[in-house]
Parts: C-alpha cells; structure tokens; sequence
C-alpha cells in the first residue's frame, strides 16, 4: 500500500499517474519484473528495442493562464521528454541499495507560441534511435510551460506502449491533476524494432 501527497507536482507525480490513473490503481508487472526462482530474468536476457518516434504538433485549444496576463501575451512552448529505464537499472537499485537512479530522460521543445490557442504548424519532433529495454515502464510527458514563468500550466503523461500512431488530441491536466479543457492536436509515428 502507498500513500501519496499531491502538494507538489513533479515528475514523480506525472509518472504515477500515467502508471496507475486510469486502472483504479493497480497495475501488472511487466513480465520481466516477475519473480522467477533458479531461472535467468527475462529482463536481463531481453535484447533492448530501438525506438523511432516523431510527434507533429499542430496546435493548442484552451491551454489554461496561470497569471493575471492577458491571455494574447501568452507565451507558451510545448516540451517532451521520454522516461526510460535501462535494462540493468532495476537490479543495479536493488543491489546497491541506492534510493535515486540517475535521469534517464530525452528532452525536446518546440518553439515559443502565443495566445491560450497556438498554433504550432506541424512543429515536429523526433526521437531515433533510443534503446528501449522495457516498454511498460517507458513514458512519454508532454509539459506546456509559460515562457515569462518556467513552470508547468497543464501536462500529459502516456504509457509509451499505449501511445498510438495517428492524429491524435492529447487531453492535458492542470496543476492540480484534474482535466482541463486544453488539449494538443498532434501526429503521433511510432515504431519500435
């Protein structure tokens, strides 16, 4: 049993969202995470795959004003960045005993836009070429930052494997977690090999 305390959002907090929001709070292992007596895991013999993934974003809807200013002087700027755990990383933990691993996150941003409606057109971001040892613990955050104060004003983060190709509207949360009107109209291509 865990207990979280929502008074702070960070990235901890997106993650276990992703994880465990939408099933009631209770999710499988990965099979590889499985406890397996006398027998080699899965996970250190599983060949990593390699991730090849391109998000276009077209534009915002409602994107939520954190501040007082007017919404036209607005500026936001969309940034990605994918959560992935090395293939070691969960036995290396368990054997040194060590509380953090290092951040195993890619990172990318658009560019800076106007207005609680931007238009990004088809803005692109690729990720080629990253090794993928668990798609079940790979996530993808999506954060919406104001450029005149870096924080998050509304955020989405999806399991990697539950992340589908085509036109996608990726409904975002505000700071607080609950569902806001703002949501991002992309092109999702994925391909894991």
């Amino acid at each position: 049993m865990v207990s979280l305390n929502w008074q702070n959002l960070d990235s901890s907090m997106m993650l276990n969202e992703a994880m465990f929001g939408a099933h009631g709070g209770w999710v499988l292992k990965p099979p590889s995470y499985l406890s397996q007596p006398h027998k080699t895991s899965q996970l250190q013999k599983a060949e990593p795959y390699s991730l090849y993934l391109d998000i276009s974003f077209f534009a915002g809807r409602d994107i939520p004003v954190m501040s007082d200013k007017e919404t036209q002087n607005l500026q936001h700027y969309i940034k990605v960045e994918l959560n992935i755990e090395e293939a070691n990383e969960f036995y290396r933990k368990s054997a040194t005993k060590r509380g953090k691993s290092k951040d195993n996150a890619v990172k990318r941003r658009t560019e800076t836009m106007e207005g609680a409606d931007p238009d990004f057109g088809r803005e692109s971001m690729k990720f080629e070429g990253v090794s993928v040892s668990v798609p079940e613990l790979a996530f993808s955050k999506v954060m919406d930052n104001n450029q005149l104060q870096p924080e998050i004003v509304v955020w989405a983060c999806i399991h990697l494997d539950r992340l589908q190709s085509g036109y996608r509207m990726i409904r975002l949360s505000d700071f607080d977690r609950r569902r806001s009107n703002g949501m991002l109209f992309v092109h999702i291509a994925k391909k894991l090999v």
